[in-house]
């Protein structure tokens, strides 16, 4: 339960303080170490956990492995169809606007 609680406190915490002081966490290079997918797997992690413990009577170990099977598979889900395809559109959004840039700098001194 601890995990859950944790991922979920996670998810509120950079929801409300990255929008409401513009905070903005980036990985670089690394978009699986985003607050996104941690908060993903903590939650997943603990919440699947809790399930498993709780309602199929399972001892800790095998409950453990398949929660970690579980958020790892949840993680890697939003890592590759929200994460990655949002951080290649802000990059391209990015490039888009300094071609932009460049292009409006370059007709100002033609006139």
């Amino acid at each position: 339960m601890s995990f859950f609680a944790i991922g979920v406190g996670y998810a509120v915490l950079s929801a409300v303080f990255g929008g409401l002081f513009g905070l903005d966490f980036h990985a670089g290079e690394l978009p699986y170490l985003s607050p996104t997918i941690i908060a993903a797997f903590l939650t997943v992690f603990g919440g699947i956990g809790y399930i498993l413990l709780h309602t199929t009577g399972l001892p800790v170990l095998p409950a453990a492995g398949l929660s970690l099977l579980a958020a790892l598979a949840v993680s890697c889900t939003v890592l590759f169809l929200v994460v990655i395809p949002l951080y290649a559109a802000q990059k391209g959004q990015a490039l888009s606007a300094k071609k932009d840039d460049r292009m409006r700098s370059q007709s100002r001194h033609l006139y």
